[in-house]
């Protein structure tokens, strides 16, 4: 048998914020697809780095980033 939960969080903002800094610019949008640090200078696509930004805000320790923009390996979790 497997759990799932459900958490909801508000997306605002996840899109211009950097998922490796933090930093949060409307400006680092430089297209419609494409994500730019200017504090870090890490370039994402911008749908995953929003993506990542919402896993962080529900589960804060299951998305770490490192320096290098690598991001580590899913872990899953069986409740019995």
């Amino acid at each position: 048998m497997h759990t799932t939960l459900k958490s909801s969080s508000n997306e605002a903002y996840t899109s211009q914020t950097c998922c490796v800094c933090g930093r949060k610019r409307k400006a680092n949008r430089i297209k419609r697809g494409l994500y730019r640090c200017g504090m870090c200078k890490k370039v994402y696509n911008a749908d995953s780095n929003g993506a990542i930004n919402i896993a962080n805000k529900v589960s804060p320790e299951s998305v770490k980033i490192g320096s290098s923009g690598v991001v580590n390996t899913p872990v899953r979790i069986i409740v019995s």
